[in-house]
């Protein structure tokens, strides 16, 4: 799985040249872990984190995601 993360990761970071975009694993509230793709612009200090976890489990394609 780490390397479909790698490959959404890549493909982010060519759509969006200028942006940060790190994976994390994130402890949710209910001790699930997931993981978290963050996007970090450079001027800002609010980055969006959006999940990937069952969107690779459903068999998303990468320009789906």
């Amino acid at each position: 799985m780490q390397d479909r993360i790698n490959e959404v990761i890549r493909r982010i970071q060519y759509l969006l040249p200028d942006v940060e975009v790190t994976s994390q694993q994130v402890q949710k509230n209910n001790d699930v872990i997931l993981t978290g793709v963050m996007l970090k612009s450079q001027d800002n200090n609010i980055a969006p984190v959006f999940y990937i976890d069952d969107m690779i489990e459903q068999g998303w394609s990468y320009d789906r995601i």
